[in-house]
């Protein structure tokens, strides 16, 4: 399955250079996870925040990832499970055929 994770930091480290510490510490997670295939795409927005595309073979998975991401505890996160769209386009024509 495929999850859109989106958030934003909320709470900021004691310092600037624990920032610095958490910052390099979520690039090396990113670059593992990607490395192993559970983390298909991460994205920043430009006004702060951010996004990942994870792969996961369900919800707890997903959570458990989530639960090692070095800024996890620093920030608000929502997580959506994602369906290919033209498989959810053929779902929802079939629910509505299924009723015309």
């Amino acid at each position: 399955m495929k999850y859109l994770v989106s958030g934003e930091q909320v709470t900021s480290a004691s310092s600037h250079e624990d920032q610095v510490k958490f910052l390099d510490a979520a690039k090396d997670w990113v670059a593992k996870s990607k490395a192993e295939g559970k983390i298909e795409g991460a994205y920043s927005f430009v006004d702060g925040g951010g996004m990942f595309i994870v792969n996961a073979k369900d919800h707890e998975e997903v959570t458990e990832l989530l639960l090692t991401f070095p800024l996890g505890p620093f920030s608000n996160l929502d997580i959506r499970p994602l369906l290919d769209f033209t498989r959810n386009a053929d779902l929802t024509i079939n629910a509505i055929k299924k009723i015309l």
